[in-house]
């Protein structure tokens, strides 16, 4: 597909990463299943290693979506956290705080909630949809991967004076940027809580 006559892709210098060519669109191809046993991880030939621990599941749970002629599976909101949370862990990048960031700043769940009567735990409503999606983590994905998991968002947590201000935009006056600082680390506590939450 990176070769021959009318090659659809071009290869990158990352190995796993290539560039749709018609569009200038940046595609990732990373393998999983059987291939990261016993410790879910693969070694990438630059010596690389990349953990691919939820990615069998994010697959199994994702659903087929039609896009004119063509036919994708789009993982959920909630898978696309969890392998965010692990790709942050491996490589450190901002872009997937920010990826999750966005999420628990956007997704509306409150209808449902108040539908459901769920025990938010004395979430306040704009956490409410961060803690949702948690519980949906812990009720969906295994007890390996809601370990790791949980250890992730400790460890962002503990780092938030240093990972959080890199998400808040610099125009920001003193108390706009604190009020935004404490918003990024509700939101991050309450997707902790809601995986964390065991339903009586």
């Amino acid at each position: 597909m990176t070769q021959g006559s009318s090659p659809l892709f071009r290869a990158t210098r990352v190995q796993h990463k290539f560039i749709h060519i018609a569009t200038g669109i940046e595609i990732d191809i990373v393998p999983f299943g059987a291939i990261g046993q016993p410790n879910q991880k693969i070694q990438w030939v630059d010596g690389n290693q990349m953990n691919v621990l939820g990615l069998n599941e994010a697959f199994s749970m994702a659903e087929l979506q039609k896009i004119e002629e063509l036919e994708i599976k789009v993982i959920s909101v909630m898978a696309f956290i969890v392998l965010k949370l692990i790709a942050w862990n491996d490589r450190k990048a901002r872009k997937d705080l920010e990826d999750i960031y966005f999420i628990l700043d956007k997704y509306d769940i409150i209808d449902i909630l108040s539908k459901e009567n769920q025990d938010l735990q004395g979430i306040v409503e704009h956490e409410a949809a961060a803690f949702f999606l948690g519980c949906e983590i812990k009720r969906t994905f295994s007890q390996t991967v809601i370990n790791e998991i949980e250890q992730i968002l400790t460890k962002i947590l503990q780092k938030q004076n240093v990972l959080f201000p890199q998400l808040i935009s610099l125009i920001f006056d003193q108390d706009e940027w604190d009020a935004q600082f404490y918003t990024i680390v509700a939101k991050f506590e309450a997707l902790q809580k809601g995986i964390e939450f065991t339903s009586t």
